[in-house]
């Protein structure tokens, strides 16, 4: 019996041994290092992101050496995941580092990864990726078999210096997104960009080729040329985050990226440009009304006047620029908006002229012209507001001059006493009329003096008070763009002159024809203007900032003679 168990105990003992080695046999097999590329789709599209992974199994702090082709795509991000399973007693350890990866450029690639492993060098498989033109993103409109792309509007090829044109942005989207937005600065080279603020950007669901999607607008903004020649508007990417549906899943990252395009800037012709040039560029509608034909002498007439269309109206401050035969005018800007309509820019403009007739009868308002420069024809052209005939009733007053005759009289002096003139506690003073007369002109002479003084002094405090207020705006940013406004802001406000929209000779006459103006003021200006028009890059150098600095002074000096 004892025999009997003795031997049951060495059977079980001698499986057990076998069994143990087996399963070590099992897992040493199960622990060879393997290496495998992968990718989440093989034909990719331009501006939409794959997903690569390089799975390492079973080689714990192997290091990757490099993954050959990757130069042909922009890596967005990249992280890593570990895991293990054990399946009957086979343990496999896997690492997995996933690449969010941006096609450049169409064409077909093939990826490699190098992995260095225990003193060895592995290689993965060879994977095929192909990659083509994104349909959503052509100018011809069509949908994309994605179901996520995002379109880039630029609405002109070709512009001219002093011309706007609209740049935006619009997001297509099949999946539920849960957020999104822009990776880089959008920032554009050459350019003063005005950015349209996000509360009033829209979005809803529009079918696209039967397609329904969700569309978003995502940044529109004008730009205006800095100076001429051909820029790039360079591609930006672009990451939204999409929920799978899943309640204990987070949600999955996008990435994308935006066209980029090409615009050339060309200088305004000289040929034929009027001398009363408005600065108007882009084809412009002029709509005006008169509130009444017939009015009472000293009341008076209303001209409402309406600019619009796809133009630059900076430089549009008045409609009547000189005087108006017969009438006191009082004009004043009521309003001024910027949007985008179907991917054009668009400017309006809403004046608000008071018209106070000088005289009575029948008064006649000429045609009133403004010219400006159409880049549809490259010719200078006119709009024009057409005139009218106003009816003044009533009479003007009458101002009469009547000669006053002095008037005499006789005085009978009968008899001359002498009294004493001092008395307790009194003195009495007698003063001759004409000193007095005098006295009371050269008092009155003294206090409108001493207020003619004050206000001076109020108006320069105000007009340095404006200048310092720029002043402190300039110095606290490094932005180019932002300098660049606030710097036009300035010349405007000292000499009326628009640094963008005009030329660099244009800008030299108009300082020339400044009675504030220096030479050495004029070339302090000019070397900013053509520094900012020089710079590449967002930020401003300490050069440029000296010089605004000394033009400061030289302008709140100017402003006290």
């Amino acid at each position: 019996m004892v025999g009997k168990r003795f031997f049951m105990k060495t059977l079980l003992f001698i499986g057990v041994i076998t069994t143990g080695l087996f399963l070590n046999q099992r897992i040493v097999r199960a622990e060879d290092a393997q290496f495998l590329l992968s990718i989440d789709n093989e034909n990719l599209e331009t501006g939409v992101s794959g997903n690569l992974t390089l799975s390492i199994m079973n080689a714990p702090n192997a290091t990757v050496n490099e993954i050959e082709g990757i130069d042909n795509f922009d890596v967005l991000s990249n992280n890593q995941s570990q895991s293990t399973q054990i399946v009957n007693g086979a343990s496999t350890t896997e690492t997995d580092i996933n690449y969010a990866i941006m096609p450049k450029s169409i064409g077909d690639y093939t990826l490699q990864a190098t992995i260095e492993y225990n003193g060895k060098t592995y290689q993965t498989n060879e994977l095929k990726v192909s990659v083509k033109k994104s349909a959503g993103q052509t100018d011809s409109g069509e949908a994309s078999d994605s179901a996520l792309y995002i379109k880039t509007n630029l609405s002109d090829k070709e512009i001219y210096l002093g011309q706007k044109t609209a740049l935006s942005y619009e997001l297509y989207s099949g999946y539920n997104l849960e957020n999104y937005g822009f990776l880089d600065d959008v920032n554009i080279d050459g350019f003063v960009s005005n950015v349209i603020s996000d509360d009033k950007l829209t979005s809803g669901y529009v079918t696209v080729d039967g397609k329904k999607y969700a569309h978003y607008e995502l940044k529109q903004m004008f730009l205006s040329p800095i100076k001429t020649g051909t820029y790039t508007i360079p591609a930006f990417n672009f990451q939204a985050n999409a929920s799978n549906g899943d309640f204990f899943s987070s949600s999955q990252a996008y990435y994308l990226k935006t066209d980029s395009k090409e615009i050339t800037v060309k200088p305004l012709p000289t040929d034929n440009k009027p001398d009363d040039f408005s600065g108007i560029v882009g084809k412009v509608k002029m709509e005006a009304t008169y509130d009444k034909q017939e009015v009472n002498y000293g009341d008076s007439i209303i001209l409402n006047v309406t600019a619009s269309g796809n133009c630059n109206l900076d430089n549009l401050s008045k409609v009547i620029q000189g005087e108006l035969p017969g009438f006191s005018v009082y004009e004043t800007e009521k309003s001024s908006e910027e949007s985008i309509k179907d991917n054009k820019y668009y400017a309006k403009k809403v004046f608000n002229i008071i018209l106070v007739p000088e005289k009575t009868g029948d008064l006649t308002i000429d045609p009133i012209t403004i010219p400006y420069f159409d880049p549809e024809t490259g010719k200078y052209d006119n709009t024009e507001i057409s005139g009218t005939k106003i009816s003044v009733k009533g009479e003007m007053p009458q101002v009469t001059t009547q000669e006053k005759t002095p008037t005499y009289s006789t005085i009978e002096i009968s008899q001359v006493g002498y009294e004493a003139a001092h008395k307790d506690g009194i003195i009495i003073i007698q003063l001759n009329k004409k000193a007095v007369y005098l006295g009371g002109i050269v008092f009155v002479g003294l206090i409108i003096l001493l207020l003619t003084i004050l206000l001076y002094i109020k108006l320069r405090s105000r007009k340095d008070k404006t200048l310092l207020t720029y002043y402190k705006q300039l110095i606290k940013t490094n932005d180019q763009n932002e300098i660049y406004n606030i710097f036009n802001d300035m010349m405007k406000y000292c000499f009326d002159i628009n640094l963008k929209a005009n030329s660099r000779d244009t800008i030299v006459n108009r300082l020339n024809r400044s009675k504030m103006i220096e030479s050495e003021l004029m070339e302090a200006i000019i070397e900013v203007v053509d520094s900012m028009e020089k710079k590449n890059s967002g930020s401003i150098n300490d050069n440029i900032k000296n010089n605004i600095k000394t033009i400061y002074k030289k302008l709140i000096r100017l402003s006290s003679v």
